[in-house]
């Protein structure tokens, strides 16, 4: 699927599934400005992108930092000369705040560094947040652009042993399904898309207790990242894509309504009463 002409953010894009969407992003066609907090894990991406990597630019950006997410947009749409996808990736571990998480050791919350929980907040939740604010008043001067969020399954969510990761996508889950509501009648959509089960990601600690050949590998996100983007995705809104389910023999659309659900589980739970 062509995507020339197409410009992309995809940030923690040194890392398993963010590197895996660059990938995929740049071998369609797109141009791609990859995000990472350390050069290392950018230059891990270049060696990995054989002939893709003309479409790569790499970009430094700690989004633990407020100002680092202020300028990312701006920053991108001047060297690039546009934006029209913005895939929102990077993200940080329940390692942050307990190395031992992944196995029987995992250290309860009242044990945990609780300025370690803040920056898992503010890298998860509130740097997509405003990357998302930046880049949508460019596509709705533009009339058009993609927003893709990456968050987590509903069992990761409340999982004792990753809290902290846990309510920090739980909240960027909620906002998403907020944010794409109010696109509804604009030319942007905003979807999730998640492996849908542990992956096989520097997220994981080294001492992780789960098979890594036996878990989700980061490719899986390439096919429908790149539907996403493409033009045959204009249209498609406030639905979570399960990347693990993506059928790539069957047409995109097809692929993602049997992949998808709305975002964030509207039907879960007893609703609210409204006031008449």
């Amino acid at each position: 699927m062509g995507l020339e002409g197409k410009v992309a953010i995809v940030t923690g894009a040194g890392g398993g599934l963010g590197g895996a969407m660059a990938l995929a992003l740049a071998s369609a066609g797109a141009k791609v400005a990859a995000v990472d907090v350390s050069l290392q894990g950018v230059n891990g991406l270049m060696q990995r992108a054989g002939s893709a990597q003309a479409n790569i630019i790499p970009f430094i950006a700690n989004l633990g930092e407020r100002g680092d997410c202020e300028k990312l947009v701006g920053e991108v749409i001047a060297a690039c000369g546009d934006l029209t996808m913005l895939v929102n990736n990077a993200g940080v571990g329940q390692q942050m705040i307990d190395p031992e998480y992944s196995t029987a050791q995992a250290k309860p919350f009242w044990e945990t560094d609780i300025y370690g929980w803040e920056k898992i907040i503010n890298v998860n939740m509130r740097a997509p947040v405003i990357l998302t604010q930046k880049a949508v008043k460019h596509f709705i001067t533009k009339g058009r652009g993609r927003v893709v969020n990456v968050t987590t399954s509903f069992d990761t969510m409340i999982a004792p042993k990753v809290w902290a990761y846990g309510q920090a996508k739980a909240g960027f889950e909620a906002v998403s399904a907020s944010l794409a509501a109010q696109l509804a009648n604009t030319p942007v959509t905003l979807n999730i898309l998640v492996p849908g089960g542990p992956a096989n990601t520097g997220l994981l600690p080294a001492n992780t207790d789960l098979p890594r050949d036996k878990i989700i590998q980061p490719p899986v996100m390439g096919p429908p990242v790149v539907w996403l983007a493409s033009d045959d995705a204009d249209g498609f809104n406030n639905r979570r894509i399960v990347a693990r389910l993506w059928d790539s023999t069957i047409p995109g659309k097809e692929a993602a309504l049997k992949a998808s659900a709305p975002c964030a589980w509207p039907g879960y739970g007893v609703q609210a009463a409204q006031p008449k």
